[in-house]
């Protein structure tokens, strides 16, 4: 029996999670990244999913990650909107559980560490008409043998 297995790759199942159950705001698909493009304006409505923090709860079957997700629209209810939809679909990917069908590992547990919030950062600098909610929560993954 094998003792160690290696651990999928957290942000590819959350991504994957989240294509299937949130594709789309209103009727306008939604455009899942680890890293904004350069060129992000025109993508809207954009959700940027990235892991933040997080340990191995046991080295080779359990993953604990934290994620911090940025949901960007062109006003700040779509953007209020888009958080609450993101947190719903991680919140039923992980009841589900959801397993990954590309990167051999499921999610399976949701606890949210804070937020949705309003945070206008540096993007209404540049970009006065888009609007961001961010948000933190714990996830958990193992592989699928």
């Amino acid at each position: 029996m094998q003792d160690s297995f290696l651990l999928p790759d957290t942000e590819a199942i959350a991504l994957e999670a989240l294509r299937e159950y949130v594709p789309l705001l209103g009727e306008d698909p939604i455009n899942y990244v680890v890293k904004m493009p350069d060129e992000w304006y025109h993508l809207m409505p954009v959700v940027m999913v990235r892991r933040t923090a997080g340990t191995a709860e046991h080295s080779s079957y359990l993953d604990q990650a934290v994620f911090t997700v940025h949901c960007f629209a062109s006003s700040r209810r779509d953007a209020s909107l888009l958080s609450r939809m993101v947190r719903k679909g991680l919140v039923d990917a992980a009841k589900a559980p959801f397993v990954s069908k590309t990167e051999g590992g499921s999610m399976f547990h949701f606890r949210e560490i804070g937020g949705p919030f309003y945070s206008a950062g540096n993007d209404n600098v540049h970009h006065p008409d888009v609007f961001r909610f961010v948000a933190s929560y714990q996830l958990m993954f193992r592989p699928v043998v």
